[in-house]
């Protein structure tokens, strides 16, 4: 049976609970007792870039995802993105960084949290890039930049005008509680 306790807690002893579909936890999940909790994972829906958008990404940056709240930090875990090319993009300073918000255009080694370099640079055809975990990546020198902070996407010179169609992201990431 499922025991309602009258503030929102609910119970169910001893059975196990199935869910056909999708489940959705608003905060955090706990596996095996109180000191097991994990962040929730989080996606984003997908994120479309527009071939203006692409135009300014140099000045404007695009949000992957929102600021978790106080206390959290967002951490990219997977991904991919999908290029619909126009025409050829020839410039081979236009490099492609994932970074927190305020941080644009993210520099590599330091504020990026993903980067491409010369992307897309003189490719002739529509390509899908994978997006893989982290791995030892320093993206601040001090313990404030990413905590509340969306992730966005810059670029940090411009790219040859109206060379993508569209540029799709998809993005995983963890939503971690640091207090």
């Amino acid at each position: 049976a499922i025991t309602f306790d009258g503030s929102s807690g609910v119970t169910i002893p001893t059975a196990n609970l199935t869910c056909n579909n999708h489940a959705f936890v608003s905060k955090e999940l706990t596996v095996g007792g109180a000191s097991s909790t994990f962040a929730t994972v989080y996606t984003s829906n997908k994120t479309i870039l527009s071939t203006a958008d692409c135009n300014d990404l140099h000045t404007t940056p695009i949000q992957l995802a929102p600021a978790g709240g106080p206390n959290t930090v967002i951490v990219p875990i997977g991904g991919l993105i999908r290029v619909d090319r126009a025409a050829t993009q020839t410039n081979s300073a236009a490099n492609v960084n994932m970074h927190y918000a305020d941080q644009e255009p993210g520099v590599y080694g330091d504020s990026s949290l993903y980067h491409i370099r010369r992307f897309m640079y003189n490719e002739t055809g529509d390509r899908v890039i994978m997006i893989a975990p982290l791995t030892g990546i320093m993206s601040s020198q001090n313990l404030t930049d990413d905590v509340n902070k969306g992730l966005e996407l810059s670029c940090d010179s411009a790219f040859t005008t109206n060379c993508f169609t569209s540029v799709t992201i998809y993005l995983t990431y963890n939503v971690i509680d640091i207090s």
